[in-house]
């Protein structure tokens, strides 16, 4: 595959060789492709050394990107960021390219899943051409089996609550659950149910000096030089000041636990070790009988920037997480378990600055969740990817860099409310959550810049809009003016990707643009942005004349209405297909389904789109067109004129759901010229976008 992708990208101009991944002969370059999470993988192990693998690749090119550079990885997760079996160790590459993301600014960076299957080696690399050189700017893309396109996106949402499934008496194992963040959770989980905690930890707490009982935390050291018998270096003091504050915590956790009714103990044990883990819950089965829960919390963090980071810290972060929920799994693999929660980070989503080792192995463990619960469909299974606590890991300077990124911090009482939540929702399919806020993911320039005009070039052709084959126009595909809205919306929003679309207007068409070409070669067009006051102004240029434009208004929430269905027309008695004769449409865009009314004032239709490609993103353009094609048919019928769609005043977002149906709204009606407004609803007919101010022009009779 690695031959076929050079002479790819050879034949496309750009200089490109064939290099080895083995670090001794490993050489920096600026611009560097890592493929080989595309290889098959032998077992977990091996599946699980591609994360440092790769890590120590991008550490040691780090010498070359000073001034600027380009980092692709490749990999087979499903071609949806979906793995199963041994390959979902794999997800880590995906957080490794955040991370890279936001460490170097002058880096572009780009996360390829490719979804191999039976693709020969030659598929592969043209699959992975295509994404790099053809494809848009977003940060991480799926390519499935059908060679389908997929991005990422973050939806919020209520999650439905029902009675807590875990019972007094059930066993509970969590790991780091005597210390930190984790036991704090656990206390208020336990006033809740009174389960049997079992905590593991690494600390073997000892009894305290007598010197130290009733002595503060902070005056622990002056006590201990005090009554010191023999001379100790500092950092021996300060390894016993440590351990004699984590016993505390322990005994601390333990009672707290038993006030609130459950029951509790606590094993020392390293939650790596398989076979530890396995002596130590047999031991607790024999006492308490099966074990009902795992909960993961364990973590350790030792923040660096990737090109300063050492492989011992990157094993001790990693490993910690990984083999850690391995070893849990694996000796609780007879267990009838009831729930299996994993501490994850929102880290996973986002990467972080420093944090590489941590986000790689967060997101090896969110898909850990998403294999676990494929496979235990009757066990609630959740990673929860948790924003930063006031507390817990999170060092004044990381607060600080959280605060700058306007990521809120939780607090430790509002968190444990948080995870008894997550215990109880009924849908046990949505194995990844985040909690503590929206992630807050780099956007495409650094946060500082500031720019007036901007421009994005990009490429249409069969290899990269198949699905412009189903709009042509005399044997020759045309952009609709929808998808132009579409390639709008996304370049706002790889430079404000915290923002949505709220309103766009002004939506001019000045020529439309046809692809004679469309099957033989790339069209080249350009999109610049221009910064104004409160909007952002878009022009889609051909052949650098002015084809499109519109004006796109950004907000952090859309923009609400109270509209309703009002339209009392009559019932549409004609049976005639809706399809090829006034609409030219090919199967993907044919999303009207029904006429249900229609006449001079407006119309009435249901609409779906079976292709389900588009239902992630804030709207779907084949919707969007559907209304225009509304505008079209109502055209038609008033006037027995065949027409083009040639201006929008503007559309206005009001929520982000499946469209349902539709109604067109007559504002006048002239000689060669129509104006309507089309309102497009959910199944609930609650408002989701209106179209205002939608003008058709009629170019021919309807019998030419």
């Amino acid at each position: 595959m690695g031959k076929a992708l050079v002479s790819i990208l050879k034949k496309n101009g750009l200089e490109a060789k064939l290099t080895s991944s083995e670090l001794s002969s490993f050489k920096a370059a600026k611009r560097l492709i890592i493929t080989f999470g595309l290889e098959p993988v032998a077992n977990r192990a091996e599946a699980i050394s591609f994360n440092k693998r790769a890590f120590l690749l991008v550490k040691k090119n780090a010498s070359a990107w000073h001034e600027q550079g380009f980092l692709a990885v490749i990999q087979d997760t499903g071609g949806k960021f979906a793995p199963k079996n041994e390959r979902v160790y794999l997800a880590g590459l995906t957080s490794l390219v955040r991370t890279v993301d936001l460490e170097w600014e002058n880096v572009v960076a780009r996360n390829l899943d490719i979804h191999v299957g039976n693709l020969t080696s030659e598929n592969v690399a043209e699959r992975i051409a295509n994404e790099l050189l053809f494809g848009g700017a977003e940060l991480e893309v799926g390519i499935d089996e059908q060679n389908m396109r997929w991005i990422l996106r973050d939806v919020q949402q209520e999650a439905e609550t029902s009675a807590l499934s875990l019972q007094a008496k059930d066993v509970i194992i969590v790991s780091g659950g005597a210390r930190g963040v984790t036991a704090s959770t656990m206390i208020r989980l336990a006033q809740h149910v009174s389960a049997h905690f079992v905590l593991l930890g690494r600390t073997k707490p000892i009894p305290e000096p007598e010197s130290c009982l009733g002595v503060a935390d902070e005056e622990l050291q002056k006590t201990l030089i005090k009554t010191a018998i023999k001379k100790q270096t500092p950092k021996e003091l300060s390894k016993k000041v440590r351990h004699i504050q984590a016993s505390r915590e322990i005994h601390s956790t333990l009672l707290k636990l038993k006030n609130a009714g459950a029951t509790a103990e606590y094993i020392a044990v390293d939650v790596t070790n398989t076979q530890a883990i396995e002596t130590a819950l047999n031991k607790v089965r024999t006492l308490h009988g099966g074990i009902h829960a795992i909960i993961h919390g364990a973590g350790v963090i030792a923040d660096k920037r990737i090109e300063e980071k050492t492989s011992e810290a990157f094993d001790r972060v990693f490993n910690t997480k990984i083999d850690g929920i391995n070893a849990l799994l694996d000796a609780t693999h007879s267990d009838k378990l009831k729930a299996i929660l994993l501490f994850s980070s929102v880290a996973a989503r986002t990467g972080n600055v420093g944090q590489v080792d941590y986000a790689m192995a967060n997101e090896v463990l969110n898909k850990i969740a998403l294999s676990e619960a494929l496979n235990r469909p009757k066990t609630l299974v959740r990673a929860l990817g948790w924003g930063p606590w006031e507390g817990g890991m999170v060092t004044p300077a990381l607060a600080r860099q959280f605060r700058s990124r306007n990521v809120p911090m939780i607090p430790l009482e509002r968190g444990g409310k948080m995870l008894l939540h997550e215990l109880m929702v009924k849908n046990k399919t949505e194995s990844e959550v985040v909690l503590g806020g929206k992630p807050v993911h780099a956007p495409l320039l650094p946060k500082d810049s500031s720019f007036e005009t901007i421009t994005f070039e990009m490429s249409v052709s069969s290899k990269t809009h198949s699905f412009l084959a189903d709009h042509t126009i005399k044997k020759n595909p045309v952009i609709p003016v929808v998808f132009v809205l579409e390639w709008f919306r996304r370049a706002i929003h790889l430079l404000f990707p915290e923002q949505i679309v709220q309103e766009i207007s002004n939506i001019k068409v000045f020529r439309g643009i046809e692809l004679p070409f469309f099957f033989e070669k790339q069209t080249i067009l350009t999109i610049s942005v221009l910064k104004k006051q409160n909007t952002f102004a878009l022009t889609l240029f051909h052949k650098k004349a002015p084809a499109y434009a519109a004006e796109l208004k950004l907000g952090t929430s859309f923009i609400k209405s109270t509209e309703k269905t009002i339209l009392d027309i009559p019932h549409y008695q004609k049976k005639s297909p809706i399809y090829g004769d006034v609409l030219f449409h090919g199967p993907l865009f044919r999303v009207i389904r029904e006429i249900k009314a229609l006449d001079e004032t407006g119309m009435i239709a249901k609409m779906n789109n079976l292709d389900k490609s588009h239902k992630n993103r804030q709207f779907d353009p084949i919707i969007l067109d559907g209304a225009l094609q509304m505008a079209l048919l109502w055209t038609a019928h008033v006037s027995s004129q065949r027409s083009l769609p040639t201006a929008i005043k503007k559309i206005i977002f009001h929520a982000s759901d499946t469209i349902s149906h539709a109604e067109l709204r007559k504002n006048k009606i002239f000689t060669r010229k129509m104006n309507s407004n089309i309102l497009l609803f959910n199944e609930k007919k609650q408002p989701i976008v209106t179209l205002y101010g939608v003008e058709t022009h009629t170019f021919a009779p309807l019998n030419t």
